[in-house]
């Protein structure tokens, strides 16, 4: 006898309902923030101050000119400020003093003494957010290049009894929207990847959760788990939480908006097409020039030249292996070549005299775009042998988005750094023609071509265009890295189910002339004790979506992402040839 579906949706709905009110009472009455001045995390917390110093078993930061406290929460009423801090027993004693500042409003001054002590200060209700600036008159030690103001030492904020306020149900209704979505999610991937995928014909809304499949269960435990992790964190550290969680109204549409996507598209058949039809490409060959007009904002016009960019590489990718007929791969090799062949054509163009100008770099890559989508045009739009493949759409679109977040957040926040002021200089040594600036750099010209095409096309860049091609080179390594575990995981399994498979490569066979039957092209759905090629695919790029040393080069100008994919490509195209696809020259010289 089937359960009732109708009632979970109602469970659900009503523990979320709990935790956002739970979430309004705790931002209502936070507990009280400390922040350690010169520990690790306060720079969150802390600008305009100088690196942290020891002085016996107390560490402190000196504060610089325009020196801020920032004390993110969502509680609107009054706080108690606690500060531990003494003066510069450099200043003279009409300079022990100190100001506070908040939006230009001045809330006090009082003494201070080059002693180590604790001030207490009342701050007036101040809204969502409390940017406090410490105007204390700075003095330059005899040695010392640095203008010091105060040494702060430690940090104590306690709200005081308010009640709830606009700002703190705003905040607990955001937070529950997002509790919300990443319920919807987990349902969505549990579907997919425990319970069986899709549902064949779709499924009414009233059937979404079946506690025969557990799918409810583990759907309540999820929402249980981020629901109670996160009242203990905003309870006990609210100023990290606020800090790190802070979502957005348009960003929770634009979620909410996606995840309804997901889910249509999650009750309907997929059926797999060469390529998009031509159409496609001509809109986005459109679209990206209408976005290189001046007047528009900087990131929208560096978007649109890394779309002309890599238009001819995704094309020359699919002609290329038009073969393949799973829509993982045709997007894996699309954005491979799209980063790779902008590299070899700017190279090429910077062996011209000259400097480079914006319309000959416009001129190279429209005729070859041009090209290709002639030839793209006389290609059929659909394979005979269209089918559609059994990966966990959904799972990996959890995989990748994971990944996402982590290479593209904030990506544009920060100044270029270190070896990216390097590159991006060198970027415009190729822009004025300086024909020793790639042959005398000891790396390789990727990072400098890389960001140099958009340079070349605007006239100027910015950190988050400039990182954007490494960022999306490391994101494709995790698609490549379940595409190559899964294909190789499958091959394994078929192995160990017929010894009877010969070990010389079938794409030699073809290679000399002789016919012989290749092994698949796309995951099974067979099973080795209860493991499938698809979860060790997964897994291989659940590790590489979390691994720090891609995360960290992908957030740059470097090379080395850019490495990483075209070795994970490579060794596609390798393993494509080695199983015996169709025209396997093309693999082995790609």
């Amino acid at each position: 006898m089937n359960t009732p579906r109708l009632p979970h949706l109602s469970v659900l709905a009503t523990l979320l309902a709990l935790l956002t009110a739970l979430f309004a009472v705790v931002f209502a009455r936070p507990a009280e923030q400390r922040i350690a001045v010169g520990a690790p995390g306060d720079a969150y917390f802390l600008a305009n101050f100088y690196r942290a110093e020891q002085e016996g078993a107390t560490s402190f930061r000196w504060s610089a000119p325009d020196a801020q406290l920032l004390l993110p929460g969502t509680y609107s009423g009054a706080y108690a400020l606690r500060m531990r801090l003494r003066s510069n027993v450099f200043a003279t004693e009409d300079e022990w003093r100190l100001s506070m500042v908040r939006a230009e409003e001045q809330l006090g001054t009082f003494q201070t003494r080059p002693e180590w002590r604790q001030y207490h200060v009342l701050l007036p209700p101040g809204g969502r957010t409390n940017t406090l600036r410490l105007d204390a008159p700075t003095k330059q030690p005899t040695g010392d290049p640095r203008f010091l103001g105060v040494a702060l030492s430690t940090v104590r904020l306690q709200a005081l009894p308010h009640g709830f306020s606009l700002a703190s149900l705003q905040a607990a209704l955001l937070i529950g929207w997002m509790l919300g979505l990443a319920t919807a999610a987990w349902w969505l991937i549990d579907r997919s990847l425990v319970a069986g995928g899709r549902a064949q014909g779709g499924a009414r809304p009233a059937e979404l959760l079946g506690a025969r499949s557990g799918t409810f269960w583990r759907t309540l435990l999820w929402l249980l788990a981020l629901g109670s992790g996160g009242l203990t964190w905003a309870w006990l550290a609210p100023g990290w939480f606020a800090a790190f969680v802070a979502p957005g109204a348009l960003a929770l549409v634009a979620a909410t908006a996606l995840l309804a996507a997901v889910w249509w598209t999650h009750q309907r058949p997929l059926r797999t097409q060469h390529a998009a039809p031509l159409r496609v490409w001509v809109v986005v060959f459109v679209v990206a020039h209408g976005l290189l007009v001046p007047g528009l904002p900087l990131w929208l016009r560096g978007f649109g030249a890394l779309l002309l960019l890599g238009l001819p590489g995704a094309l020359a990718a699919l002609l290329l292996f038009r073969d393949e007929c799973d829509a993982l791969v045709r997007a894996f090799l699309a954005l491979a070549t799209a980063l790779a062949l902008p590299t070899l054509l700017i190279m090429g163009l910077h062996a011209l005299p000259g400097p480079l100008e914006w319309w000959l770099t416009l001129l190279a890559f429209d005729a070859l775009s041009i090209v290709l989508l002639f030839v793209f045009a006389r290609q059929k739009a659909l394979l005979e042998h269209t089918q559609s493949y059994p990966h966990p759409y959904l799972a990996l679109g959890g995989v990748l988005l994971l990944g996402a977040v982590l290479r593209l957040s904030f990506l544009g926040a920060s100044e270029f750094q270190g070896d990216e002021a390097w590159a991006m200089l060198a970027a415009q040594g190729v822009r004025f023609g300086r024909d020793e600036v790639l042959l005398l750099r000891p790396k390789g010209p990727a990072e400098v071509l890389l960001p140099a095409g958009p340079l070349l096309l605007l006239g100027t860049v910015d950190e988050l265009i400039a990182r954007l091609p490494f960022a999306l080179a490391g994101l494709c390594v995790v698609l490549g890295t379940y595409l190559l575990g899964t294909a190789l995981a499958q091959a394994f399994f078929l192995a160990s189910k017929n010894p009877k498979i010969p070990n010389l490569s079938p794409g030699l066979y073809r290679l000399c002339g002789e016919q012989t039957a290749a092994l698949p092209a796309a995951p099974r759905a067979a099973e080795t004790q209860g493991l499938t090629p698809q979860y060790v695919g997964l897994l291989a790029a659940l590790i590489v979506a979390l691994d720090g040393y891609p995360i960290a080069f992908s957030r740059i100008v470097q090379y080395q992402s850019v490495v990483m994919l075209m070795m994970v490509a490579a060794l596609w195209c390798c393993w494509r040839f080695y199983a015996g696809a169709e025209r396997p020259l093309r693999y082995l010289l790609a």
